[in-house]
């Protein structure tokens, strides 16, 4: 018998038998305490880097708009009512986007936070700003990815190129650190600086509460703030009122245990994983973005009573998805299915009339539009989404690259092109697949063919950039989160 399905069959059995234990002992467990607020070190290094800031080299006009953008990092489109889930998950967003302007169509450029933040701030595909996977010969004993190169041009030096305080607050402290070149052009960066507790990210309660206190000391300037909220992403951690389901919820099962690694590697291997178990992650994730809701909610009406209003801009949107065993695939950064691209962007502002749009649109067109609203100069090389929108994945995260049994499933670059409802993908291997929005289709040539040309038009003229390499200190906020065993 092959050596992987002899894994496949012991993995089932084993996992049958976990998951039975694994119920028993989770519900003697005693409840998690609860995590902290804000805490006196964030505020000290919040009041150390508010201190530290640059004096600005030009004035800003008098009438120039704040700017705010939040990503809720792994928040599915489909998974929040604004979408049509039949979850009450967000009801205050979708409260809120009552007076902003819904883009029905949006995807990421591709299924990772990296990546997705660098074309977020560059306005570039990853094909052209680099920060992206590495090939497996390419690892050379560090990491698996490329940061953001420092001649990288980001929609945050623009804006302090006009006058604006650029402030960062990140709790992503796997990628977004400073050690991947994300935090170009910003004033105020907070991130590796927060403590990560018990869960490996600084929660949405800290995140909110920052940005609060930071707009508590701005001065006349205006401000473009950036925020990265974690919560939909593992590890999951359920708090009490927040929960969707009576169905036992194990969010302690996963992310960073045995159980979780086996079950993660049968999904991966097999196509298959013991169904409680998905549901119950799905489930907590639910439960955890009820919670985000709660927070980014708290945070818009801070907004206001700061005075960031409808002449204002304010952005929310997400960098990616999350797979739940659909495809044959969990966690995020392995596909490009709608589940993992197709991610709510809702913009409120002067220009963006409260209402839904079904125009395609992506992470790399928000600065475009941004640095415009700021009166600043457009970022050099940014592509606006065309007729099709083009997503990207450079490999995966190296954990899964360097098992035979399972990496080469993923030892390919995968290049997606969409026409708002189907999407053709095309591997460095030379497999085509197609699908829409309800699962995998038939190959109808009547459609796949015409995708498929434009993509291979899309790429005649472009060779990948890869970006600087990113220094080995951050191993531990990497594990922390999930990518690395």
């Amino acid at each position: 018998m092959d050596s992987r399905w002899r894994f496949a069959v012991l993995a089932t059995a084993t996992t049958a038998v976990a998951a039975g234990l694994g119920a028993y002992l989770l519900a003697k467990l005693p409840p998690d305490p609860p995590l902290p607020g804000v805490t006196e070190a964030d505020l000290r290094a919040l009041e150390d880097a508010l201190s530290a800031m640059p004096s600005l080299a030009v004035e800003a006009d008098a009438d120039s708009p704040d700017v705010v953008v939040i990503v809720l990092d792994t928040l599915r489109q489909d998974r929040i009512p604004l979408y049509g889930y039949e979850r009450p998950t967000m009801p205050m967003l979708t409260e809120w986007a009552e007076d902003a302007l819904v883009y029905d169509e949006a995807r990421s450029v591709t299924s990772w936070t990296l990546p997705s933040h660098a074309s977020l701030f560059t306005g570039q595909y990853p094909i052209d700003h680099g920060a992206h996977g590495k090939s497996p010969e390419a690892y050379d004993g560090g990491h698996d990815a490329y940061r953001l190169p420092d001649d990288a041009t980001t929609l945050a030096e623009r804006a302090r190129d006009v006058g604006y305080r650029t402030w960062g607050i990140a709790a992503n402290r796997a990628y977004l650190s400073r050690n991947w070149g994300l935090n170009q052009g910003f004033d105020l960066w907070l991130c590796e600086q927060l403590d990560n507790y018990q869960i490996g990210y600084p929660t949405a309660e800290r995140v909110t509460d920052l940005a609060l206190r930071a707009l508590d000391e701005r001065g006349d300037e205006p401000v473009f703030l950036f925020l990265n909220y974690m919560d939909a992403h593992t590890p999951y951690f359920v708090r009490d009122g927040h929960r969707m389901s009576d169905a036992p919820l194990y969010p302690r099962f996963q992310h960073d245990t045995r159980a979780y690694r086996l079950v993660r590697r049968l999904v991966l291997l097999t196509g298959w994983g013991p169904a409680p178990v998905l549901r119950a992650w799905s489930d907590a994730y639910d439960a955890d973005v009820s919670y985000l809701d709660l927070q980014v909610g708290r945070l818009l009406d801070g907004l206001e009573a700061r005075g960031i209003d409808e002449n204002d801009y304010v952005v929310i949107l997400s960098d990616h998805g999350e797979y739940f065993g659909e495809h044959g695939l969990v966690t995020h950064s392995k596909g490009l299915h709608d589940e993992v691209v197709r991610v709510p962007l809702i913009v409120r502002g002067p220009g963006f009339p409260a209402g839904r749009s079904d125009a395609l649109v992506q992470t790399q067109d928000v600065p475009r539009w941004l640095t415009e609203k700021m009166g600043a100069a457009p970022l050099p090389d940014a592509e606006a989404t065309g007729e099709r929108q083009v997503t990207e994945l450079y490999w995966t995260r190296r954990r899964e690259m360097e098992l035979s049994w399972i990496g080469h499933r993923f030892n390919h670059v995968l290049r997606g092109f969409s026409d708002g409802q189907r999407t053709v993908t095309l591997s460095s291997r030379g497999e085509v697949e197609a699908f829409d929005g309800h699962g995998s289709a038939p190959l109808d040539e009547t459609w796949v063919e015409p995708l498929r040309s434009w993509g291979e038009r899309w790429m005649a003229d472009r060779e990948v950039t890869e970006g600087a390499q990113a220094a080995e200190d951050d191993v531990e906020a990497l594990r922390s989160l999930g990518y690395m065993d």
